[in-house]
């Protein structure tokens, strides 16, 4: 399912019978708020990739699946959170970046583990609230460029990731909020992060 360059496209109020699709790219819509229309879809199969719409505030609409395998949000201008993706349970990767006014991480609560976090570029990140039940990252977990960072509250329970980068977040200030981190056996850099005081 492909959706793409609709100057005028506001939702997907016509789709209220859509049940279930393999892939959803959804790119260059420039008027798109949400995804209402789309409240029977129970399941996404493979990737989700939402990018460039740029006047889209939250995920409204997405509220009955609960399995994905790639998460991919960039150049969102106006996002602000995940709501509408509440019931999301499983989520292999979390692709995040250019997101200007992304807040939080609220509405992923019922995520457990993932394999890969990309946060990358989203200015008005300030900690990763909305993930309060992550436990474990397979893969990666790669924080770059979030120019309003400040801690890692909203990670509570994250005890274990396979390899940590943090990188040029120039107002992290602390590693707040990783209390519960045991376990980070591939390695980890820390570079460029100038007021960060306190691991």
């Amino acid at each position: 399912f492909y959706s793409y360059n609709n100057s005028s496209l506001i939702n997907f109020s016509g789709l209220f019978n859509l049940e279930i699709i393999d892939f959803f790219y959804v790119f260059d819509n420039p008027n798109l708020l949400d995804f209402t229309g789309l409240d029977m879809l129970d399941g996404i199969l493979s990737d989700f990739n939402c990018y460039n719409n740029y006047s889209l505030i939250n995920f409204n609409g997405l509220l009955t699946f609960d399995y994905l395998q790639t998460l991919s949000v960039h150049d969102n201008y106006s996002l602000l959170n995940f709501n509408g993706l509440e019931n999301l349970a499983y989520l292999s990767s979390i692709n995040v970046y250019n997101n200007y006014n992304l807040i939080n991480f609220n509405s992923l609560g019922q995520l457990t583990s993932t394999n890969r976090i990309y946060c990358v570029n989203n200015h008005s990140l300030q900690n990763f609230i909305g993930l309060e039940n992550i436990e474990t990252i397979t893969s990666i977990f790669y924080v770059e460029d979030n120019t309003n960072l400040q801690n890692f509250g909203g990670l509570d329970n994250l005890e274990t990731i396979a390899y940590f980068y943090v990188s040029d977040n120039i107002n992290l200030q602390s590693f707040e909020g990783l209390n519960s981190l045991i376990y980070v056996y591939g390695g980890i850099e820390i570079i460029n992060n100038d007021q960060l005081n306190s691991l």
